[in-house]
C-alpha cells in the first residue's frame, strides 16, 4: 500500500502568521492594484544603473528604487559614511530637532550594485512607512518595512542579497564573514514570494526559476501547502475575510484558539494577550490550548493567558502549577509569569528559575521582571544576576544591563555592595556602579 503524506506547511507557525499578516497590511496600505501591476525585476541588469563611480551608482540606484516604491511626500537626504561609524551597512534616521529624514549608506556598500539597491530599498521603505497616516505598532518595524520592496517587484533581488558570504585579504591576513541584507532570510523571502504570487493570481509563475534555491524550495513547498488548504476549503490568514485582531470579540477569538487551524489559533492567542482581562469562555479555550500536542508556539501563549482570568479557580491554579514543571523553557516561563499574577508562591521553583536565567541570557527581560517581583525571597540569585550584569556591560547591551540592575535592586539587601563584591574586573565594576548610581 502506498502512503501519501499531506504537504507540510513551510516555516514555523509563528513565521507564517507573522509574514502573512504583515504582507496583508503592506498590500492594504500601498494598494492591491499597484502590487498586481508591478513587473518583477528578474535580474540586476534590468535596472538603469551607472556604476562608473560610487557617487553615480548611489544616485542611479536611488532613482531606480524610488521609481518602483510608492510615492513619498516628505523629502529625505541621502548621505554616505563609514560602516564602522554607522554600525550598519545603511541606516534611516529622523532628526527630532529639525524634522528632517536622512538615509546614510556605508561607502563600502557602494562597491556592490546589488547590495546598494537593496540597502537603499529597505531604507526608503522605512521612510515611506514613517509617513503612513494612522500607523499601527508594527508599521515601522523591519518585519514590515522590509516586505515593501518585495511587494514592489524587488523580491528576487532581495532573495539574492539576503545572505552575504564575504572573503577578505589584508596585510597578509585572510578570512571570511557572513552578513545579512534585510530582515528576512532567503527561506522567509521564499514564503513571502509565494504569497505575492497567490495575490497576483500567478499559477506557476515564470520568475520562480530565478529565485535562489533556498527561496525557491520554500516557495514550491508553500504552493503545495496552499493547494492543500484550498482542497480542504480552509482559509489562509493572508486573505481570509475575518482574521484575529485585538478588536475582535473575545468569543470569536476563543473559538479560533480552540479550532484546528494552528495559524488562526496562534493569531487569536496573540490578540487575546493584548487584553487586560479575558472572559471565562476564552479562559477555557486557553486551558485546553495548553494541552495541544505538536504545537510548541501556541502552548506558551495559552499558558500566559491563564494569568489574565478574572478569578483563579482551583482547576486554573492546578494547571498553572503543572505547567511550571514543563520541560519547555518558554512554557515554564509563561507559567511562572501567570502564577505570579495569580499569587501562587514561586519559592519552591527558585532553582528552575535560576536555570532559566542561564538559558535566556540575551532575551531575559520578562524573566528579570519576574525575579525582581519576588523581592528579597530571591536574594540567593544575587551572584547570578551580578555575573549576567558583568557580561551585559562588556557586551554593551544597555537595555539588559539596566534591567539587571533594577532586578538586583529589588532582590538584594545591599545591591551596590553586591556589585562591588561580585564583579571583579575593575573597569566593568566601575561601569556597573556608574549605571547603578545614575539609575537612583
Amino acid at each position: 500500500m502506498l502512503w501519501f503524506r499531506q504537504p507540510r506547511p513551510p516555516l514555523t507557525t509563528f513565521l507564517r502568521v507573522d509574514i502573512e499578516l504583515l504582507m496583508r497590511r503592506t498590500i492594504d496600505v500601498i494598494g492591491g492594484d499597484q502590487v498586481r501591476r508591478q513587473t518583477l525585476v528578474m535580474d540586476l541588469d534590468e535596472l538603469p544603473l551607472d556604476d562608473a563611480t560610487p557617487d553615480r551608482l548611489l544616485h542611479s540606484a536611488s532613482r531606480a528604487v524610488l521609481h518602483r516604491l510608492p510615492s513619498m511626500h516628505q523629502p529625505v537626504e541621502l548621505l554616505t559614511g563609514k560602516i564602522d561609524e554607522l554600525g550598519n551597512p545603511a541606516v534611516y534616521r529622523r532628526d527630532p530637532a529639525d524634522g528632517k529624514s536622512r538615509i546614510q549608506i556605508a561607502s563600502e556598500v557602494l562597491a556592490d550594485p546589488l547590495r546598494t539597491i537593496m540597502e537603499l530599498a529597505y531604507q526608503y521603505s522605512s521612510h515611506y512607512w514613517h509617513q503612513v497616516q494612522n500607523p499601527r505598532p508594527l508599521d515601522t518595524d523591519p518585519r514590515t518595512t522590509t516586505l515593501l520592496p518585495i511587494c514592489c517587484g524587488l523580491g528576487i533581488l532581495a532573495s539574492d542579497a539576503s545572505l552575504y558570504d564575504q572573503q577578505w585579504s589584508r596585510d597578509g591576513y585572510a578570512g571570511w564573514s557572513i552578513s545579512r541584507c534585510g530582515y528576512y532570510t532567503a527561506v522567509e523571502i521564499g514564503y513571502a514570494m509565494a504569497l505575492l504570487a497567490r495575490f497576483r493570481g500567478e499559477d506557476k509563475p515564470g520568475w520562480l526559476g530565478r529565485l535562489r534555491l533556498d527561496s525557491r524550495a520554500t516557495a514550491k513547498q508553500a504552493e503545495r501547502y496552499f493547494a492543500r488548504l484550498d482542497g480542504a476549503r480552509q482559509p489562509l490568514l493572508f486573505e481570509a475575510e475575518r482574521i484575529p485582531a485585538s478588536t475582535t470579540d473575545q468569543k470569536q477569538l476563543a473559538e479560533w484558539l480552540a479550532g484546528e487551524d494552528p495559524s488562526f489559533a496562534l493569531a487569536a492567542a496573540y490578540a487575546l494577550c493584548q487584553q487586560e482581562e479575558i472572559s471565562a469562555f476564552a479562559l477555557d479555550s486557553a486551558m485546553n490550548a495548553t494541552r495541544r500536542r505538536g504545537e510548541p508556539e501556541i502552548v506558551p501563549l495559552a499558558t500566559k493567558l491563564l494569568g489574565r482570568g478574572r478569578t483563579g479557580s482551583d482547576a486554573l491554579v492546578k494547571r498553572v502549577k503543572e505547567l511550571m514543571d514543563s520541560p519547555q523553557p518558554a512554557t515554564a516561563l509563561a507559567a511562572f509569569t501567570a502564577g505570579q499574577t495569580l499569587g501562587i508562591p514561586l519559592d519552591s521553583h527558585r532553582h528552575r528559575i535560576a536555570k532559566l536565567l542561564d538559558q535566556y541570557p540575551g532575551d531575559s527581560l520578562p524573566l528579570l521582571e519576574l525575579v525582581g517581583g519576588q523581592g528579597h525571597a530571591f536574594a540567593s540569585l544575587e551572584p547570578q544576576i551580578c555575573a549576567h550584569l558583568s557580561r551585559a556591560i562588556e557586551a554593551s547591551d544597555d537595555e539588559l544591563a539596566s534591567a539587571l540592575i533594577e532586578c538586583l535592586r529589588r532582590i538584594a539587601d545591599r545591591p551596590r555592595q553586591a556589585i562591588e563584591r561580585r564583579i571583579r574586573r575593575r573597569d566593568t565594576r566601575e561601569a556597573a556602579l556608574q549605571r547603578f548610581d545614575s539609575a537612583v
